[in-house]
């Protein structure tokens, strides 16, 4: 049975969200293997990120979460055109107006740890895992659905930008360099001995999102350069031309990070 769910991100338990008719979620169906839903986008702005939660109804009368997916049309903004170069899975965004059909693996049944009588966890059986929630950012920086999700969200584009600037400088030295790609290598090695500590550790979130944005997306494209450049034997024109696209992308995604609020 299809159900429409015309609040933003509305909720299967009462109270736990903060209905706003930005956005609509319609004709959401369970299937055995599926859960699969509509997104209509109400509003005068793009929705730029988005979450959805499940969730299981477990034997006991308790319902235990049962994780999600998240999805950030950021980079996918910066990269343009480029996006199949610097955005490794492209995200569009669901502009003003726009309905997007979702579809997504549910599991048939949940396994979680609950309190027993006896003190210990004991792992129980749940029912398949069902929609629960789905919140929302928009390119204006306002968000609808679970306000903690979004402040959290929020607090991590935050950090990103402020991680991002220390790196600017030595990005836009790539385009004086006078082989480009022994500048690629200095600032690979750059990375690696600032973030040598990200590998093997519990870290903090903003610590993991530094480690993330950098040691894994910056590194990451520097060094896809590095071997594209090198493995296609590019003339150092070409190996410019390169680099300032890149240069480019991480210039336009600290632009849409620093407008954020």
């Amino acid at each position: 049975m299809a159900l429409t769910l015309t609040a933003a991100c509305a909720r299967l338990a009462a109270g736990q969200s903060i209905p706003d008719q930005r956005i609509s979620v319609l004709n959401l169906v369970h299937t055995a293997r599926q859960i699969q839903f509509e997104v209509q986008n109400n509003y005068t702005s793009a929705i730029t990120f988005w979450q959805l939660r499940l969730h299981a109804a477990c034997p006991n009368g308790s319902v235990a979460g049962a994780g999600g997916w998240s999805f950030d049309a950021l980079r996918t903004i910066a990269a343009g055109e480029d996006a199949g170069l610097f955005a490794h899975m492209p995200i569009q965004p669901i502009e003003p107006g726009a309905r997007r059909e979702f579809s997504f693996v549910r599991d048939l049944g949940v396994l979680t740890l609950q309190s027993s009588r006896i003190g210990a966890p004991e792992a129980r059986d749940c029912d398949p895992s069902e929609f629960q929630d789905l919140t929302v950012i928009f390119a204006d920086g306002t968000g609808a659905g679970s306000a903690d999700l979004i402040a959290a969200h929020l607090a991590e584009r935050h950090t990103q930008s402020e991680t991002l600037k220390q790196w600017i400088g030595p990005l836009h030295d790539l385009l004086n360099a006078d082989d480009p790609v022994g500048g690629l290598q200095r600032l690979r090695r750059r990375l690696d001995e600032e973030y040598e500590d990200c590998d093997g550790r519990v870290l903090r979130q903003d610590k993991l999102v530094r480690c993330g944005i950098m040691n894994r997306e910056v590194r990451q494209l520097v060094n896809e350069q590095i071997n594209q450049i090198q493995g296609a034997n590019e003339r150092p024109e070409a190996a410019r031309k390169r680099v300032e696209r890149m240069v480019g992308f991480w210039d336009r995604f600290e632009d849409l990070l620093e407008d954020l609020p």
